[in-house]
C-alpha cells in the first residue's frame, strides 16, 4: 500500500468512526440503549482499524482485529494493555446487543461504556496523531 492510499484509508475509517460515535450519541440520547451499544464498537472498531493501518496493518475480520491490536499496538506499547480489553468486552457487549434476544442494557450501563468507549478511542487517536494524521478528539470525543 502507497503512503497516499494508507493516509486515504486512514482518514475513511476515522470518518466512519466519527460517524458511528456520533449515532452512538445520538441513540443515546434517547434511550436506545442496546442499539448504541453497536454503534460504540464500531467508532472504536473503525479507529482500531485506523490505528493499524498506520502501522501498515490491515484485519481481515473482527476478531482478527482484536488479536492485531494486542500484537501490534499494545505489545509495541503504543496503547495499554487496557485498551485491548476493553476493546474486546465492547465487541462482545456488541455481539449481545445484536444478536441476543433477551439481552437488555440501561442507562447507566450503558454510560459505562460509552466512558470506556471514549477511553478505547483516546489512546487510539494517540496512534493516530504519533504516526501524523489528524485528531479525531476535538471533534467527538467531548
Amino acid at each position: 500500500m502507497t503512503a497516499e492510499a494508507r493516509t486515504l484509508n486512514v482518514g475513511a475509517e476515522v470518518e466512519k468512526a466519527r460517524h458511528a460515535l456520533a449515532a452512538a450519541d445520538q441513540l443515546l440520547a434517547i434511550g436506545l440503549w442496546d442499539d448504541a451499544m453497536s454503534r460504540l464498537y464500531y467508532a472504536t472498531f473503525h479507529l482500531a482499524s485506523a490505528a493499524l493501518l498506520v502501522h501498515g496493518i490491515e484485519a481481515q475480520s473482527h476478531r482478527a482485529l482484536l488479536s492485531l491490536v494486542s500484537l501490534h499496538l499494545v505489545k509495541s506499547g503504543h496503547v495499554p494493555a487496557a485498551c485491548a480489553r476493553e476493546l474486546t468486552e465492547l465487541f462482545g457487549l456488541r455481539n449481545q446487543a445484536d444478536y441476543d434476544r433477551h439481552f437488555a442494557t440501561d442507562a447507566e450501563s450503558a454510560g459505562i461504556y460509552r466512558a470506556k468507549a471514549a477511553h478505547v478511542l483516546q489512546e487510539l487517536d494517540s496512534v493516530l496523531v504519533k504516526g501524523g494524521h489528524d485528531s479525531m478528539l476535538p471533534r467527538v470525543c467531548a
